[in-house]
């Protein structure tokens, strides 16, 4: 991961945050990783779609996200947040749930990092793989 570095999701790393999103279709068909949150009593996600609701909570520092740089590129995010912040997925905790949401992506974002197809799992979904070294193998 030389050369990676993680910034946090703000205003200033929104633009780069907004391309890898853009490039993804929003990522999930739109969802812009706003599912997860509660509308606030003055911004309703309804009335308000993806971006604009997620920039709006960036403003105001409800959203929050790591993102993973490659030069001026985010390549990657994590999104974070307190029971407040994130009520739907601590909603959901207490239910048994498949945990694959945690880690859904397109098949073209996993090729383009370096994953191999292996084989279709289900319906609309596949195995993928990429095998990395150890950073410090033990002499």
């Amino acid at each position: 991961m030389a050369g990676h570095v993680i910034k946090p999701l703000t205003l200033e790393t929104w633009d780069a945050y907004a391309r890898l999103i853009e490039k993804h279709n929003g990522v999930w068909g739109g969802c812009w990783c706003i599912w997860f949150h509660d509308d606030t009593p003055e911004l309703p996600k309804k009335d308000t779609g993806g971006y604009d609701w997620k920039h709006r909570m960036v403003e105001l520092g409800i959203a929050h996200a790591a993102l993973v740089f490659d030069g001026d590129d985010a390549i990657g995010w994590a999104e974070y947040g307190s029971p407040a912040e994130l009520p739907v997925v601590f909603s959901v905790l207490g239910k048994k749930i498949s945990a694959s949401f945690l880690f859904s992506s397109t098949r073209a974002m996993f090729e383009e990092a370096g994953f191999e197809y292996v084989r279709p799992l289900g319906t609309g979904r596949c195995v993928m793989r990429r095998t990395v070294s150890a950073a410090n193998a033990a002499t």
